[in-house]
């Protein structure tokens, strides 16, 4: 036969699990010591940061892709080319009334010819006569000049 108790003869009586410090008696007039069972004020409170921050970013990043292309702007002072463009022409001897209306006619094409390739790369270009605050870094004027080949003062 198998070497099994049979159900008669099992203890009667289940062990018990040892007493816990909790349930043990307190003194008289002394508070009952509690348990922790949850997390900590600090715990929550780096958690709820860290949520926070991760919430912060993630919206920052949503915000910025579905931003659409914000348009560069230029600065350029076509009277400031113009001008450079006369003195030069005026100080050739002998050029005729013919001879200025053509390299007129011909800086205008230039200059809306260059005008274009700003507008192809998305670039706004404003006349910057036209213009109250000028920030560094954004006029083009000597890069434009140089590109329709007017030597600027």
């Amino acid at each position: 036969m198998s070497e099994a108790a049979s159900p008669s003869e099992q203890p009667l009586v289940q062990p018990q699990a040892p007493a816990s410090p909790a349930a043990a008696p307190t003194p008289a007039g002394a508070p009952a010591r509690q348990e922790s069972t949850g997390v900590s004020f600090l715990q929550a409170a780096v958690l709820a940061v860290v949520c926070s921050a991760a919430a912060g970013y993630f919206a920052f990043t949503a915000a910025v892709a579905r931003q659409p292309n914000i348009p560069q702007i230029a600065f350029l002072d076509s009277a400031r080319i113009t001008s450079a463009q006369l003195d030069e022409m005026l100080n050739q001897p002998g050029v005729t009334p013919e001879q200025a209306r053509a390299a007129g006619q011909k800086l205008v094409s230039d200059l809306n010819r260059e005008m274009q390739r700003y507008t192809d790369a998305g670039i706004v270009v404003v006349n910057s006569s036209m213009v109250l605050n000028k920030a560094p870094g954004l006029d083009v004027t000597k890069d434009v000049a140089s590109a329709l080949g007017v030597k600027l003062k």
